[in-house]
């Protein structure tokens, strides 16, 4: 790999955020009556109070783990864009797991659920990647993107 290649990604990390924040400037006065308190909510908004910002981790965190599923689908050639339902619907798995489990389990039953959760997404993940392949008896090689368009459909 060549020395070059991050200060080519930063570069280009770093004009596609200032492209983001002159559009945004751009825009303001058209779709606000109070641009700079827009502005002022929107940088500020998550920072004003514990609930906010816990809010804030809250989303941020479930954000990163579905960019970190995407780093893991791109390095394996897929294109999968169903990152964040599969999130929710291994939290929904975990949730009902752990609901009908005693109290008794502790810890334990923390680190299955998560564990349940982890092969939930893994498994609505797969189906993507199972329905892209060539399969010789079947033939079926069906587009990964309709495929979670599909999945979310029916998780709805």
């Amino acid at each position: 790999m060549s020395s070059s290649r991050p200060s080519s990604t930063f570069y280009s990390i770093t004009i596609s955020l200032s492209a983001a924040i002159l559009l945004l400037l751009l825009m303001l006065p058209f779709i606000s009556d109070t641009p700079w308190q827009t502005l002022t909510a929107f940088l500020t908004g998550s920072f004003r109070g514990s609930y906010y910002l816990g809010n804030f981790l809250n989303r941020a965190g479930l954000y990163v783990l579905a960019g970190l599923a995407m780093v893991v689908s791109f390095q394996g050639g897929m294109f999968n864009l169903g990152g964040e339902g599969q999130v929710y619907a291994g939290a929904l798995v975990s949730t009902l797991f752990l609901l009908a489990l005693p109290a008794t389990w502790g810890i334990l039953g923390i680190v299955m659920a998560v564990l349940i959760g982890t092969a939930t997404g893994a498994v609505l993940a797969g189906s993507s990647g199972l329905f892209r392949m060539s399969v010789s008896y079947t033939h079926l090689r069906a587009h990964e993107t309709v495929l979670d368009l599909v999945c979310r459909l029916l998780l709805e």
